[in-house]
């Protein structure tokens, strides 16, 4: 007998000792301070919150608030606010020193949301020990309400942390009454400092003072004085427009709203585990006659059951008490086993073992219901992301000078530097039911005082008619319909949209058959023209051929667009950038490719400047800089894919395009302006090597320059295939388009002239005379579009030919494997109508261009004309090519 009396004590001390050692860090001076890191590192690890966009609708209404207080606006007499104003008045001193960042919001919040968990864990500490401590922590962590809340800019979590440090100030008072009275007066001075936070806090601040007199008798006023006086300082600079404005709406609401069930269900069952180990921890509470976390308990589920209109906030009433149980209900589990095992070892292992199953299953289902909540948040974040970009964009691009907008989602506002009317920088579900009982003219009133300001409409549907008609009468309503918005603008505030012409040749693909079958945006609609072009960009910077920036994506499109950005990435990766490696294509220059897309996305930014467009335009004249060549030139796409890509390319401006668009960001010209003073300097040294390379890859004839070739080989500059049509030759039109860039030059210097005058020599010497291109009618037999012939007419003006033979001058066309033939006529028909094999390509340029070029060159009467520098870039090698 006395030896199964030693084995039980021996095991008994056994199992305490994890225990202890529990027990001793738990009560070490910094535990709270690590618990609070530990919240800290969970919400970041479930929420992103600093990137994403809004996870509440009143986030946007608080920071609203914030800002207009910052900005002179009187909280209750300017802005309407049914709520108290201390954390308005945090807000307005943190923005003050941040701008309008939801982030440093959050922050805030969340500090407050370290101070509630420390709180909470110091308290379970004094009354139940440190394990009760760390579990009754451990279980709010893991409730959905409050990892949820504790990083979002809402009034509630910040009420409930005060509200604690009350409590856990109270409960000090008593230890004794040396400084009892001390304790009691924080204890006042932080209920006031929760009740100016919010209102809801107000019956479990009763209790406290119920708990007060019943601790400490009259000394218990203390409390309550304390809590008057912090009341009534914080109330005073209100005045009294506030009382009408924190009382009217809640009473309406509760009279009108109607039960939401479907909230409080999903609250219940993600809160469910937390709510049973509560209901075991009352009993011992109430035996022990700790009658105040279940009584802040049963005022939570009150709440949580009778409280109308309810939201899953309200939930930080329930969590907070129910943790406070949860912990005494382990502490009453430990003692439990204590008594059991100096009983009887075995029934104390099966009690203990069966007790940790029921914590750790409890622990997680709180687990996944908590990141089931965030991953419903992120999901949802992540899948209207682009839409949000949209409207954000929107509503910089058609602000004008009016700074203000009507909106019922305030955070689209300030994410698009908008300021919110100061009247309805909350428009809730309280505010749209008092609203309605109004007079029926208060938003046209407001149209009319801020100069009829933008108008977005997200979350309410109920609008009085009388506001409807006005918007409907006097405002236009933007078709791009994300997210269901209804964005209305007034005519005369709708700026001229960029033009598309950079855009002519890709669109000419687009809608060579026929005009797409995919939804498409407007011409007009430039941000979401723009926004299908910032998800159309390749993760390299550049864009692919023939994109149609007229596409509307929808979100299962984008999702794919995304994959196939991604694993196009990978590709070129594995590869090494090395070609014929990959079956995709990969950004391009041809057709206007990337460069059209870079002016579109800095044009929209000079009228919406979002930095997104500036961002995105920035990657692209970063892929144009590294896709450059050694010897100055650009390849038709970058990392290429097929032989010919590869070469250096003048086939469709494919090397022009980006000469001409670095000169302009050298230069500072509109709209690339606002680009940094460093991306200017590397443009300007790129664009002067182009202009090299241009002058270096001029074909020679006889030792005087002529025309440029459509394609070179990138080691040796000389002339190679295209595609399987496009031989080694002289091209005319790359020609003449060159010849076009190069008198755009100031004071060209005397290399660039005789390039110049060389290749109009060329031009007049291998133009055709007494030809012209003739449409004639398809065989019977034959689909789609007329036939095209060459033809004598002695009286129409000189054409030329696209690609001429190196030496000779001879004009030939190609078949698609690359059958080089002289005779027009003996060309497949579907190779004389799918490529432009000639043309007036040197008209313009031979008729007026180069005159005018050629006066403006003519120095005056008496002076003398010497070439110097391009601004954007000169020469620094010479003319001939080597």
């Amino acid at each position: 007998m006395e030896g199964g009396e030693q084995e039980r004590a021996r095991v008994s001390i056994a199992g305490r000792g994890w225990r202890a050692r529990l027990e001793s860090m738990a009560a070490a001076r910094w535990a709270p301070c690590a618990v609070g890191a530990v919240l800290v590192v969970w919400c970041g690890v479930l929420l992103p919150f600093w990137s994403l966009f809004e996870l509440n609708p009143d986030e946007g209404g608080n920071l609203a608030k914030s800002m207009l207080v910052v900005r002179g606006f009187r909280l209750y007499r300017d802005i309407w606010s049914d709520q108290p104003p201390l954390v308005t008045w945090l807000g307005a001193g943190l923005v003050g020193l941040t701008g309008p960042s939801i982030v440093a919001a959050r922050l805030l919040v969340l500090g407050f949301a370290v101070l509630l968990i420390a709180h909470l864990f110091a308290l379970l500490r004094r009354r139940s020990g440190g394990i009760a401590a760390l579990a009754g922590t451990g279980l709010v962590m893991l409730a959905p309400s409050i990892a949820v809340l504790s990083v979002s800019f809402m009034i509630g979590l910040v009420s409930i942390s005060l509200f604690v440090a009350a409590l856990a100030s109270l409960l000090r008072a008593d230890d004794g009454p040396a400084h009892a009275t001390a304790w009691l007066a924080l204890a006042g001075l932080l209920a006031g400092l929760a009740l100016a936070a919010k209102l809801f806090v107000l019956p479990l601040l009763g209790l406290l003072g119920l708990y007060a007199l019943q601790r400490h008798g009259w000394r218990g006023l203390v409390y309550a004085a304390a809590l008057f006086a912090t009341t009534a300082l914080l109330a005073w600079p209100c005045g009294v427009e506030a009382w009408p404005q924190l009382a009217q709406p809640h009473v309406v609401a509760f009279e009108a709203a109607a039960y939401r069930d479907a909230i409080r269900v999903i609250c219940l069952k993600e809160h469910l585990g937390l709510f049973v180990l509560a209901a075991v921890g009352a009993v011992p509470a109430l035996r022990r006659r700790e009658w105040l976390p279940v009584a802040c308990l049963a005022y939570g589920v009150a709440v949580l059951l009778l409280h109308r209109p309810f939201h899953a906030h309200h939930m930080v009433l329930v969590a907070v008490p129910a943790a406070w149980l949860s912990g005494l209900a382990v502490a009453a589990g430990l003692a439990a086993y204590d008594r059991a095992a100096a009983a009887h070892r075995r029934r104390a292992a099966v009690c203990g073992g069966l007790a940790l199953v029921a914590l750790a299953g409890i622990g997680v289902f709180q687990l996944r219901e908590s990141w089931r909540a965030a991953f419903r948040v992120r999901l949802a974040d992540q899948r209207g992301r682009a839409d949000r970009h949209l409207l954000v964009s929107s509503l910089r691009a058609y602000a004008g000078d009016n700074p203000w907008l009507l909106t019922d989602r305030p955070m689209y506002a300030l994410q698009a530097g908008l300021q919110v009317l100061p009247e309805l920088a909350i428009i809730s579900d309280k505010r749209m039911t008092m609203l309605h009982a109004g007079p029926p003219g208060f938003f046209n009133r407001l149209l009319e005082q801020y100069r009829h300001p933008q108008v977005l409409l997200l979350r309410h549907d109920d609008y009085p008619p009388v506001f409807g008609e006005q918007l409907q009468r006097e405002y236009v309503r933007l078709a791009h319909g994300a997210l269901g918005a209804r964005h209305f603008v007034q005519a005369a505030a709708i700026p001229a949209p960029p033009p598309l012409d950079d855009f002519a040749e890709a669109l000419k693909h687009v809608e060579h058959d026929g005009p797409p079958r995919y939804a498409r945006h407007s011409a007009a609609d430039f941000p979401a023209i723009a926004e299908t072009i910032l998800q159309q960009q390749e993760l390299d910077g550049g864009w692919l051929v023939n994109l149609d920036p007229l596409q509307c994506y929808d979100a299962p499109q984008r999702e794919a667009l995304a994959r196939r950005h991604a694993a196009l990435a990978r590709q070129f990766e594995q590869v090494g950038r090395r070609r014929d490696q990959s079956p995709e294509n990969g950004s391009s220059l041809d057709n206007g490719a990337t460069v059209a897309q870079i002016r579109y996305l800095l044009r929209v930014y000079g009228l919406a400047p979002d930095p997104r467009y500036r961002a995105a335009a920035m990657r692209g004249i970063e892929y144009l800089l590294a896709s450059q060549s050694a010897c100055g030139a650009w390849p038709h796409s970058f990392p290429p894919t097929r032989p010919y890509q590869a070469r250096l390319t003048m086939l469709d401006d494919a090397t022009l395009n980006p000469l001409r668009l670095l000169r302009e960001v050298a230069a500072a010209r509109p709209p690339f302006d606002p680009l940094p003073e460093s991306l200017r300097r590397r443009a300007a040294a790129a664009h002067a090597r182009g202009l090299d390379c241009l002058l270096r890859l001029q074909i020679r004839i006889d030792g005087a320059p002529a025309g440029w070739a459509g394609q070179y080989d990138p080691r040796t500059l000389e002339p190679a295939h295209g595609r399987s049509f496009e031989l080694p030759g002289l091209t005319s039109r790359e020609t003449v388009d060159t010849v076009e860039y190069l008198m755009t030059l100031d004071d060209p210097p005397p290399a660039v002239v005789a390039s110049i005058e060389g290749a109009v020599r060329w031009l007049r010497a291998v133009q055709l005379d007494g030809l012209e291109l003739r449409a004639v009618a398809a065989a019977p037999d034959a689909a789609g579009a007329a036939d095209v012939v060459l033809a004598a007419a002695p009286d129409a003006p000189p054409l030329w030919a696209r690609f001429y033979e190196i030496p000779g001058n001879r004009p030939f066309v190609a078949e698609r494997g690359g059958r080089k033939l002289y005779d027009f006529a003996a060309l497949s028909r579907e190779r004389r109508v799918g490529y432009e094999w000639y043309g007036r390509f040197a008209t313009t340029l031979l008729t007026r261009d180069y005159p005018a070029w050629q006066a403006r060159r003519a120095p005056p009467v008496g002076t003398t004309n010497q070439g110097t520098h391009d601004a954007g870039g000169g020469l620094t090698g010479t003319a001939r090519r080597q």
